[in-house]
């Protein structure tokens, strides 16, 4: 959820929430399911992404890659100041050529 909470910096207003009953779907204009391996105290985040591909090709398989990254960033720099996310502009430089 908290990913998903970083992530709303890029969204219009958006109320994110997160349960096992799926009773709280009710009335939701998306629902998504994430799955994903957690880390493990100590393991680096390239050792974790190892973990987590699923073998389905990369049309079948949608990721959030930086952007998770940069809105991180955003929100902690928003928190720090006090302001909105939204009104913060930051951007993580992409990791994608270490990991080939």
């Amino acid at each position: 959820m908290l990913d998903l909470q970083h992530v709303a910096v890029f969204l219009p207003r958006t109320k994110i929430q997160a349960s096992v009953d799926y009773a709280l779907t009710v009335g939701s204009d998306l629902c998504i399911v994430i799955a994903g391996a957690r880390q493990i105290p100590g393991e680096s985040r390239l050792n974790l992404l190892q973990r987590n591909l699923s073998g389905f090709p990369s049309n079948r398989v949608i990721g959030s890659g930086i952007n998770l990254d940069s809105s991180r960033f955003r929100f902690l720099i928003a928190d720090y100041l006090d302001v909105n996310a939204q009104d913060v502009q930051a951007r993580i430089k992409e990791l994608a050529q270490q990991l080939q």
